[in-house]
């Protein structure tokens, strides 16, 4: 099962930026199931670890 999102969402930029998502003819973007560990998280950001060497953060700095 795909993660459907809209193209509108506050975090798509991040998600095309990292090739995580595919635009399909619906105009909506899809994402496959990814295991990520979540170290924390708020109201808006989200930091994320996973095997690599980085942490990936994302955050939404227009409602800051």
């Amino acid at each position: 099962m795909e993660l459907k999102i809209a193209p509108d969402d506050k975090y798509i930029e991040i998600a095309k930026k990292l090739k995580t998502v595919k635009n399909r003819k619906d105009g909506f973007y899809y994402q496959k199931p990814v295991k990520k560990k979540i170290l924390y998280f708020s109201k808006d950001s989200i930091v994320i670890a996973d095997r690599l060497k980085y942490v990936l953060i994302y955050s939404n700095e227009n409602e800051k």
